[in-house]
């Protein structure tokens, strides 16, 4: 398995490199040093990690913690003064050293004219992006700089510096091509093709769902000559999604290029050589499916002991991939920081899957993309690749649809009248139809009050908020949800739901005594009031 190279990302170099450092830097008590001997000690860490000198690395760490306090305001003058060999390293030590001002810190750099440019493009990265105005906060910045494309090509050249390719840099170049005009996106793709960056591919292939046609074509007709392995799956899932139908028919065409290829006997080998293996698989996650049929999936995979990557895809089955998020080298306990929280905070429920589901998750929201005509993120296709067993992926490799057959359950009525249990179980706690779903049907309903509904004015409700589309939905919801249940343990609750989603082919009227029904709209009347009483 291919380690971090201990260089610290932007400006790193552009040659690969195989060795490996150690993971967070170690805490060795030590006297403190002198403010000059600081900078020294920084100069010696830098030799250390270039050398991959495991021991010297541990016992300066440890001298630079003991002077922790000191040690900002040294990397930042070295930052901005330019003299750090290995400014990724330098960025990556002023996050773990700047605490509570370590914003403050970043933002010094990018704002500083002096600085080297992939210096302050490493810095603001770091420092993250307001969503309000962030378009124009990213085109002002690259106006700033001295070469804006040259400081996206190297960086695109430190991202290829790691195996996998660190996808937060991939992820971070795709959100400025966002911001720039068809001409200059040509112009950077065309030059990171001429200086020949390494793993470039990863980054064309998100590329390929841009939205903007020049660009899409000539991704794709660098994958396809660079005969790109796992391009296959990125230009499938173009062809399934775009709006442009000359452009479906070019994606089409350039798959089954690349597919042919790989399966045709003695043709050339592919780019990339023999399938490379991918990080350790730690675990795999997906939430329960929410109300509005959400689902988040989350995967964990391990550099080392102490350095872990994570990604996590957020989608709708109304949508199809909405959001894609990844850290590419986060300590254990802050990826296991970040899971706790999205679970306590958001009152997210994680159940462990294994690949095969989570791709066939991947695989059916891709579908409902293209259901709604919604483009797939570009930087899904940055993260999509370690959702597989190896690099490229086996043709053969396992995909599970996570979600199970109501048929046998058909006609199960006595199961269907204990349904209502099925918003207690913590899976289901958000399942409720929205205020505005149900607000434009309220003066339909005759009498109103806090008491029990009757037949009468459950009537309008259940006809206004299930159509045959929405009928749908739900039954495929709780398919989806049974299978979660069933992982979760809740073997009960999957035949209750189950029972429900074979209920569901029934006319509106025939449901309007159905009970898991009559208790989500009375959830969600219940819900509506509150919030007007806030």
């Amino acid at each position: 398995m291919a380690k971090r190279d201990g260089s610290g990302g932007e400006g790193a170099g552009r040659r690969r490199r195989r060795g490996q450092a150690t993971g967070p830097l170690s805490i060795v008590g030590r006297r403190p040093q002198p403010a000059a001997e600081l900078d020294q000690i920084l100069d010696a860490l830098e030799d250390a990690v270039a050398k991959r000198d495991e021991h010297q690395t541990q016992a300066l760490s440890g001298q630079l913690w003991a002077r922790r306090r000191q040690v900002p305001e040294v990397l930042v003058e070295r930052l901005l003064g330019g003299r750090t060999r290995l400014p990724g390293l330098a960025l990556e030590l002023l996050t773990s050293f700047g605490g509570a001002r370590v914003r403050t810190y970043l933002r010094r750099i990018a704002e500083s004219a002096a600085a080297p440019d992939i210096v302050r493009w490493g810095a603001r990265r770091r420092a993250g992006w307001s969503e309000r105005g962030e378009a124009g906060a990213r085109r002002s910045f690259l106006q700033s700089l001295r070469d804006p494309e040259a400081t996206l090509v190297e960086a695109l050249a430190s991202a290829g510096s790691w195996w996998p390719p660190d996808g937060q840099i991939l992820q971070e170049v795709l959100d400025y091509m966002a911001v720039l005009s068809t001409e200059q996106r040509l112009a950077l793709v065309q030059r990171a093709i001429d200086e020949q960056v390494p793993e470039i591919t990863w980054w064309l292939r998100g590329l390929v769902h841009l939205d903007d046609p020049s660009v899409q074509r000539l991704a794709i007709a660098e994958l396809v000559r660079c005969r790109d392995a796992a391009a296959s799956g990125a230009l499938s899932r173009l062809a399934l999604t775009t709006r442009d139908p000359t452009l479906r028919a070019e994606a089409s065409a350039a798959e089954r290029r690349v597919r042919l290829h790989l399966a045709t006997p003695g043709a050339e080998e592919p780019a990339g050589g023999e399938p490379r293996p991918l990080l350790s698989l730690e675990r795999v996650l997906a939430s329960e499916v929410d109300g509005e049929g959400g689902q988040m999936l989350v995967l964990i995979r391990g550099w080392n002991e102490q350095v872990q990557l994570l990604v996590s895809v957020f989608s709708k089955d109304t949508w199809g991939i909405r959001d894609v998020y990844g850290i590419s080298r986060g300590s254990s306990e802050q990826i296991s920081d970040l899971v706790g929280s999205t679970s306590e905070e958001q009152e997210v429920h994680l159940v462990e899957i294994d690949l095969p589901a989570a791709r066939g998750a991947l695989v059916a929201t891709v579908q409902a993309n293209a259901a709604a005509g919604h483009l797939i993120p570009p930087a899904f296709e940055v993260w999509e690749p370690l959702f597989h067993d190896a690099f490229p992926p086996p043709v053969d490799e396992p995909v599970v649809v996570p979600e199970l057959d109501d048929a046998p359950f058909a006609g199960r009525h006595d199961l269907v009248r204990q349904s209502a249990r099925l918003l207690q179980h913590a899976l289901f706690a958000s399942w409720l139809f929205n205020p505005e779903q149900i607000d434009p049907l309220l003066p339909w309903v005759p009498g109103l009050s806090g008491s029990r509904l009757t037949d009468r004015q459950y009537r309008p409700l259940m006809k206004g908020l299930l159509g045959a589309t929405q009928q749908q939905r739900l039954r495929q919801r709780l398919r989806r949800q049974a299978w979660l249940l069933e992982r979760h343990g809740a073997r009960t609750e999957r035949d209750l739901a189950l029972a429900v989603a074979a209920s569901l082919v029934a006319e509106p009227e025939a449901l309007l005594k159905h009970p898991f029904l009559r208790a989500m709209i009375d959830r969600s009347l219940a819900n509506m009031f509150a919030g007007l009483l806030m």
